[in-house]
C-alpha cells in the first residue's frame, strides 16, 4: 500500500487518516486509534468514516482487550445508530471469546450475525462477524454450524485461520497444519495467521514452534500486543518466568488496559522472585 501510494504525486497522497486500513492490516490497533482521532480533530465528532468514529474507537478497545473503554465508548455514542448496536454485540462476543465462553460468545453475536447473512452493509462494515461467531460454535463443538460460518466469509484471513483452528479441534491436525500453511502462504506478510497457528501449536505442546510463530507474528506487526502475551504464556509454560515477564511487559506497552496480560505479569513476576 505505501509502495503504491509513493508512486504518485504529493497532491495524490493519501490523507493521513487513510493509513487505518493499512495500521489495521499490521494489528496496529495504537496506531489505528491515533488515525481515528485524528479523523475526529479534522472532520468532527462523527468522523468521516462508514460508521461512527465514536463506534470505531469502541471496536480498536476491542482489539487492544479494553473492556471498559470499549462500552463506555459506546454508551457515549449515539444509541439508536446501526453501528453503535452493531458495535455493541460485537464487543460482547469478543468479550466472550476471550473468555473461551463459546456459548456467551453466540448469544452476544446471533442478531448481528443474521444482520450479515442479510445486509450488505452489515458485512462491508463488520466483516468479521462471521469469523468470530465461526469460532465459538467451534469452542462449543458445533463444528457443521463453524464450518458454515467460516465459509460464509472465507475470503477473509481471519475466517481461515479460524478453520484451521477448528480443524484442529474437531481432531484433523494434519488437515489442520495444512489449512494454516494455506492462509500463511496466501497472506505471508500479515501477523494475524502465524498468531493463530502458534496458538493452536502450543496447545499441542509444541512450545518451542509455538514460540517461532509468536516471534514471526511479532516481526510482522510489532505493535500488537497479543503476539508478544502468548509468547509470555510459552515461556511461563516451560518457567522461564523472568523471560514471561518481559514479554508481558511488552505485550502491555501496547495494550495497558489487558487484565488478563496483568494478571500473567503479576504470576511472571512472582515466580521470577
Amino acid at each position: 500500500m505505501l509502495a503504491v501510494a509513493k508512486g504518485f504525486s504529493s497532491a495524490d497522497q493519501p490523507e493521513p487518516t487513510r493509513r487505518i486500513y493499512y495500521d489495521g492490516l499490521l494489528q496496529d490497533w495504537p496506531a489505528v486509534y491515533r488515525d481515528v482521532t485524528a479523523d475526529i480533530r479534522q472532520h468532527g465528532v462523527s468522523g468521516s468514516y462508514s460508521t461512527l468514529a465514536s463506534t470505531t474507537l469502541a471496536g480498536v478497545d476491542v482489539e487492544l482487550h479494553d473492556w471498559q473503554s470499549a462500552f463506555r465508548d459506546l454508551d457515549q455514542s449515539a444509541p439508536d445508530d446501526p453501528s453503535t448496536v452493531a458495535m455493541r454485540g460485537l464487543a460482547e462476543g469478543r468479550r466472550a471469546l476471550d473468555r473461551q465462553d463459546g456459548d456467551a460468545a453466540i448469544s452476544a453475536l446471533a442478531s448481528l450475525y443474521k444482520a450479515y447473512q442479510t445486509d450488505a452493509r452489515v458485512r462491508a462494515y463488520y466483516p468479521a462477524v462471521a469469523c468470530d461467531i465461526g469460532l465459538a460454535y467451534g469452542l462449543v463443538r458445533r463444528f457443521p454450524d463453524a464450518l458454515k460460518a467460516l465459509d460464509a466469509g472465507s475470503h477473509w484471513t481471519s475466517c481461515k485461520s479460524f478453520k484451521a483452528e477448528i480443524l484442529d479441534l474437531s481432531g484433523d491436525h494434519d488437515g489442520a497444519t495444512a489449512a494454516f500453511r494455506a492462509v500463511i502462504a496466501s497472506a505471508p506478510d500479515l501477523p494475524f495467521p502465524y498468531a493463530e497457528y502458534g496458538k493452536t501449536v502450543l496447545r499441542r505442546g509444541a512450545v518451542q514452534d509455538a514460540i517461532g510463530l509468536f516471534s514471526a507474528a511479532h516481526d510482522r506487526g510489532p505493535h500488537w500486543a497479543d503476539p508478544l502475551k502468548l509468547w509470555g504464556d510459552a515461556l511461563a509454560s516451560q518457567g522461564r518466568w523472568e523471560q514471561a515477564e518481559l514479554k508481558y511487559q511488552a505485550a502491555l506497552a501496547e495494550a495497558p488496559n489487558w487484565e488478563e496480560a496483568k494478571t500473567a505479569l503479576a504470576r511472571a513476576r512472582q515466580h521470577a522472585r
